[in-house]
């Protein structure tokens, strides 16, 4: 697909992620998605491997912060720049493989895969799913795009990498919620909208850390 003005792009909007702990599960959010898709992110670069290992010290550091050891904050300043370069290169590397792509809607599958925000025509798309967690520990929202003023919205969950799949209740709305969730846990979601044309494909995964 040709490198036009107007292509899609892969985004990281890093003002919705200032806090550490919302960083910390955006990225690991986008390790997992193209660790568990493999077979459309070959060669990451990034390796994963390295944006785990740098995960895991920005991890350390900033549970040393809450020591107020001197100096741990600057440690932790320059563990956090590490990982959102491992970021901006795992961007790229995501955008290229959209450029890539043979059209514009594969284009836009290669990015929404991959746990990157998207932008298409300098709009922010919907994806066709999210997953976030709530106030509430071990609650989680899902909000799906909309597939028409009548359908039915049918709910999966995966406690095991997408191996098993468990029913969760049907709905009326594009949106539920989950409850029950272990926190530190890594769950997969799915869903499946069912409108009068009959029932449309299973969307890809998304992935959440719950807390």
């Amino acid at each position: 697909m040709a490198k036009a003005a107007k292509r899609p792009l892969a985004v990281f909007n890093i003002k919705k992620y200032l806090q550490i702990g919302a960083f910390l599960l955006k990225v690991i959010g986008i390790v997992q998605n193209i660790k568990n898709n493999a077979g459309m992110y070959a060669t990451p670069k990034p390796p994963i491997l390295t944006v785990e290992g740098h995960l895991d010290e920005l991890k350390d550091a900033e549970i040393a912060v809450q020591t107020r050891a001197p100096g741990s904050a600057q440690a932790r300043d320059e563990k956090y720049d590490q990982v959102l370069d491992d970021v901006h290169t795992l961007q790229n590397y995501v955008q290229d493989l959209a450029d890539e792509a043979v059209d514009t809607q594969a284009a836009i599958t290669v990015i929404t895969t991959s746990g990157f925000d998207l932008k298409v025509n300098g709009v922010r798309v919907k994806p066709v799913l999210s997953a976030k967690n709530t106030v509430l520990p071990g609650v989680a929202k899902l909000i799906a795009k909309a597939a028409g003023q009548r359908a039915i919205y049918n709910w999966q969950q995966s406690a095991d990498n997408g191996t098993t799949w468990v029913d969760l209740p049907d709905t009326l709305k594009a949106n539920t919620t989950v409850s029950g969730l272990t926190p530190a846990s890594r769950v997969l979601f799915r869903v499946q909208a069912v409108t009068k044309d009959g029932p449309l494909g299973w969307c890809q995964p998304v992935s959440l850390i719950v807390l």
